[in-house]
């Protein structure tokens, strides 16, 4: 991705990360997949199986200026990665990323931070999404 974004190819990602919820107070999981989608490709990242092995393709990701990385709640996203695997140093430094969830706010002149589920019917026309 980085070689086709200095090319001229891919300009940006969306990231989503996933973990097992919990429903205990003080009790989190960790961050098991990292999703990142291109407009032609989709690449999933196990984060439990290798972690250190693709630690140094994600930091190229994150830090590239090339490539704007599309988050939807990034703060939840990014403090779960840094939590979950701290010694990686991959999760602390981002460049060129946007919070979709902050934009639509700003945008819907909401004073709260909107659902995906809100976003979806704002944006696509009163469509519903089914999670």
């Amino acid at each position: 991705l980085e070689e086709r974004g200095r090319g001229g190819g891919v300009s940006c990602v969306g990231i989503d990360v996933e973990w097992r919820p919990s429903f205990q107070a003080g009790v989190e999981n960790p961050a098991s997949i990292m999703q990142v989608s291109s407009p032609d490709r989709v690449v999933i990242f196990d984060l439990f199986k290798a972690p250190k092995a693709v630690s140094p393709i994600i930091s190229s990701l994150l830090m590239s200026p090339n490539i704007l990385k599309l988050f939807f709640d990034l703060r939840s996203d990014t403090s779960v990665l840094s939590r979950s695997y701290p010694k990686l140093g991959c999760f602390s430094d981002w460049d060129a990323s946007m919070d979709l969830q902050r934009f639509a706010a700003q945008d819907m002149g909401a004073t709260w931070q909107p659902s995906l589920k809100d976003c979806v019917s704002q944006y696509l026309g009163g469509m519903r999404l089914a999670k």
